[in-house]
């Protein structure tokens, strides 16, 4: 029988804010590459609405990190990308803007239910990929804050 890994005694100790923010910013380039080769508003744009997504979330976690959440805590957290902004706001009293709290909720309908892998029919309604693309350029910056320079 294979044995199972402890996550957290593997992983733990090697997983860092700034790998996190690293990773944030990574997915935000393709996302905002992409972006800027086709934002035409009457396609859907899974691909980069799910970047976009992941990257607020390895944003977010980023800074739950550097916080002292651990491995374990961020894993619990899944990706739900509404409990992520909520848990940061509680432990680290950052202040977001309407907008970019309405992107987030906006996103986390579908990312949060994984409809950005797998295709579900229906009506899907997406903020505009300019201003997501602003938004999520203006979470990275209070992550790197917080990261780079404690607040």
């Amino acid at each position: 029988m294979k044995k199972r890994l402890n996550l957290e005694e593997e992983f733990g100790s090697r997983l860092s804010s700034k790998g996190l923010f690293n990773y944030a910013q990574t997915f935000y380039n393709s996302f905002s590459e992409l972006v800027h080769i086709d934002s035409d508003t009457t396609r859907f744009h899974p691909v980069q609405y799910y970047l976009a997504s992941h990257s607020i979330e390895l944003a977010l976690k980023s800074v739950l990190r550097d916080m002292g959440f651990t491995y374990d805590q961020l894993m619990n957290l899944g990706h739900d990308l509404e409990e992520i902004l909520r848990k940061v706001q509680e432990i680290d009293g950052m202040e977001f803007a309407v907008q970019e709290v309405a992107v987030i909720k906006a996103l986390n309908v579908y990312y949060y239910a994984k409809q950005l892998e797998y295709f579900i029919q229906g009506y899907k309604e997406f903020p505009d990929l300019l201003i997501t693309d602003v938004v999520v350029m203006s979470l990275l910056d209070k992550a790197k804050e917080v990261i780079l320079n404690g607040k």
